[in-house]
């Protein structure tokens, strides 16, 4: 009998043989041989990987194709704000949620970024990261079926161009679906909206240098007024209001086109009207190149620098008559 007999299905065949020794020659003995039934080509275990619902993942079990309950990390990143300027903050909320249907245990949240780590935190669990470029780690624990996390990671960015955050959700359970626990989050780094120069203008109703004050500014923000910094200065002549110095830093930076607009709180003052701690608002149009009769500028003081961004205050702005004003725009 060929061994092909054996690969076969169950099969009866009728087998003469001769008779025993002992027996006659003209006596028959019919034999009923039956052939132990193997695995066929539609009966063998399927090797490819089964297909597995939503939550679910495949494993082999004693030679079984199996569905079993598994978590399913799912990460998603949104950046604030989605543009800035160099040194400008960036941060990014980072979510890891648990879609399977069974418990992540010993949750790792990985994030990096080519940019200067500010801080790291996390809903649940805690994080870390050296100082630099950031690296943070976040031990968020076990995540629930539908369980989120959520981790706040700020950086100042240090380059120009795209500043992009990669995110990776791990856990010590096996992942139904690994290739959706990673994602990239991307802002925009430009250069600062900007307002610099000096200048000497007369009061508001004046003519004339002796009626001048003196106004300097150097003050920058992002593109939409992110991360206002900066210094202004202003000198007044007697016959003003705000006789004196001035001198503070800028809190609120709006620039559209040719204007800029400030928010500035007083620091140091040699006039007791206007104490230290008070609000000014400083408005400056830039309309070319150095030269007498093109840029204006005027102050606003007692102001309330809360009410950022600020707009045009609704006077005629005067001339600046020595000087030069050079506004920025990085989105006209």
């Amino acid at each position: 009998m060929r061994r092909t007999l054996l690969a076969s299905v169950l099969t009866t065949a009728v087998v003469l043989a001769p008779l025993l020794a002992s027996a006659s020659a003209s006596t028959k003995v019919a034999y009923t041989v039956q052939v132990a039934k193997s695995a066929s080509a539609s009966s063998r275990p399927n090797t490819r990987a089964h297909a597995c619902g939503s939550g679910f993942l495949h494993v082999v079990d004693r030679g079984k194709h199996v569905c079993r309950a598994a978590p399913d990390l799912r990460v998603a990143v949104t950046s604030t704000p989605s543009a800035n300027r160099v040194g400008g903050t960036i941060t990014f909320a980072i979510t890891v949620r648990n879609a399977g249907r069974a418990v992540a245990r010993r949750v790792v949240l990985a994030a990096l970024a080519p940019a200067e780590y500010v801080s790291a935190s996390s809903s649940v669990g805690a994080c870390s990261s050296p100082a630099g470029v950031l690296r943070t780690t976040c031990a968020l624990g076990s995540l629930r079926p539908k369980a989120r996390a959520t981790a706040t990671v700020s950086v100042h960015a240090t380059a120009l161009g795209t500043l992009r955050l990669s995110a990776r959700g791990s856990s010590a359970t096996p992942d139904a679906r690994a290739r959706d626990n990673s994602t990239v989050s991307a802002a925009r780094i430009t250069e600062p909206d900007s307002v610099r120069g000096s200048g000497l203008r007369p009061l508001f109703g004046t003519t004339g240098p002796q009626h001048a004050i003196y106004v300097e500014v150097d003050a920058i923000s992002g593109p939409q007024g992110e991360d206002p910094a900066g210094t202004w200065f202003t000198r007044n002549p007697v016959t003003a209001p705000a006789a004196g110095e001035l001198r503070g830093r800028v809190v609120c930076l709006s620039v559209q086109g040719n204007r800029a607009t400030l928010a500035g709180v007083i620091e140091q003052s040699t006039n007791p009207q206007y104490a230290p701690g008070t609000g000014v608002w400083i408005v400056f149009t830039d309309n070319g190149e150095p030269g007498a009769g093109r840029d204006t500028q005027s102050n606003y003081y007692n102001q309330d620098t809360a009410s950022c961004p600020i707009g045009h205050h609704g006077s005629a702005e005067p001339v600046v008559f020595d000087g030069n004003y050079v506004v920025v725009d990085v989105q006209p």
